[in-house]
């Protein structure tokens, strides 16, 4: 089952607390009536919301007024909205930022084949795939649709979405299979065992946070526990309890996060209790005060929980996918002592505001600046202490490097 794509019909946007789920209106085109607001007039609007509400946009590199007049030269003479918001849409997206967001009815809907690419080795590589679908981990895509796949990712990666590279290059890889639902996207791959193949595979990805149980475990070694958690939802404090029970007396665990969406700080702030003896911080957020330069400072804080702490060594499995309130926990579970074993969390600011500019046109905006550690961590991530990078070896086989070098890095300890 794809663990690093993220192409939703559904794009969950999660704040700090409360999770809000945003589904696409459909695809159709919006066919505003006649007093619908110009294109102009919507730019104006989105600029505006964005100084008065987002937090930090020197941070992100939009000084002055440089990117509004970028947006406004390409926009100017337009009078078709379906031409002009996804003008707009891209300048949002330069902030790089999976909080802030631009939505409107009859946004194109993206989907992809029912499998995740990375860039492995400077190639395009299959990272993981639904069970039917024709391709294998670590088989190299050569061409989409007769173009050179790593020609296409190079062109993509300039403008591709995401704080840090590791981020970029799942959007760019992600983009390069992304198509309206139904069609069908052409590869020609290759695999040592197999040799050059073509598929056709058509783009119907759903949501696979819904196909997954939300909390599993099983022993990696014999006294080494393992807990995948997929979301901070759909889940209570006493049934992650009855999970870590079974791993009492083990003197490691660990804990993977990778590709979690989010969900509720407060839940992961509970389960981060079960490990730790003492009052940690797992977040320092500073809220812009709307139209201010102006900011309150909030501290989050993780508190021990339960009649027992685990009290053996931990590790932590990140990527990419981490965000929202899985950065959260990471961030907690650093300060408790935890290893953290992959690839940086995403990294973005925090706690969503909706803002309605003119006609069917909405801004879903971060408020809070965020610390996750001792740096910040929007544009940045939180970095592993281990870094591991995928190889084709590794997909090959179908051996967890991540989760390897996690078992290393608690045996050394």
């Amino acid at each position: 089952m794809p663990k690093s794509l993220r192409n939703w019909i559904c794009v969950l946007f999660v704040t700090a607390g409360c999770g809000i789920l945003i589904c696409s209106a459909g695809a159709g085109s919006p066919n505003e009536p006649q007093n619908s607001p110009r294109p102009l007039e919507i730019l104006d609007a989105l600029w505006k919301a964005l100084q008065d509400n987002y937090p930090m946009m020197e941070y992100a590199g939009a000084f002055e007024d440089s990117w509004y007049e970028e947006a406004k030269s390409k926009i100017e003479g337009m009078t078709d909205l379906d031409q002009a918001l996804p003008v707009m849409d891209a300048l949002v997206k330069r902030l790089n930022d999976y909080h802030t967001r631009l939505l409107w009815r009859g946004k194109p809907r993206l989907l992809t084949p029912s499998m995740s690419l990375g860039l492995v080795e400077e190639r395009i590589a299959v990272l993981d795939r639904d069970s039917g679908t024709p391709v294998d981990p670590g088989d190299i895509v050569l061409t989409i649709d007769s173009s050179d796949a790593k020609a296409q990712f190079d062109l993509l990666y300039p403008e591709a979405f995401g704080a840090t590279r590791y981020a970029r290059n799942q959007d760019a890889c992600r983009t390069l299979v992304a198509r309206p639902e139904g069609s069908v996207v052409h590869l020609r791959l290759s695999n040592p065992m197999k040799g050059e193949y073509e598929v056709d595979l058509s783009c119907n990805m759903a949501p696979h946070f819904l196909r997954h149980p939300v909390l599993s475990t099983h022993l990696v070694e014999k006294d080494i526990g393992y807990i995948r958690i997929l979301r901070w939802a759909d889940f209570s404090p006493a049934e992650f309890d009855s999970q870590l029970q079974q791993f009492r007396n083990t003197n490691c665990i660990i804990l993977d996060v990778r590709d979690n969406g989010g969900g509720s700080d407060n839940l992961a702030a509970q389960v981060i209790g079960r490990f730790i003896n003492h009052k940690v911080v797992c977040s320092i957020s500073f809220h812009r005060q709307p139209g201010t330069d102006q900011y309150r400072k909030t501290v989050e804080f993780a508190e021990p929980r339960g009649e027992w702490q685990y009290s053996g060594k931990t590790a932590v499995l990140t990527n990419e996918g981490c965000v929202s309130a899985t950065e959260h926990f990471v961030s907690g579970m650093k300060e408790a002592g935890a290893i953290l074993v992959g690839t940086p969390t995403s990294g973005a600011c925090g706690w969503i505001r909706p803002i309605q500019l003119p006609g069917d046109v909405q801004l879903y905006c971060s408020r809070t600046f965020p610390l996750h550690g001792k740096v910040p961590s929007p544009l940045h991530g939180i970095e592993p202490d281990e870094l591991v990078l995928p190889t084709l070896e590794a997909l090959r086989t179908g051996r967890d490097e991540v989760l390897d070098k996690a078992i290393q890095a608690l045996k050394a300890e």
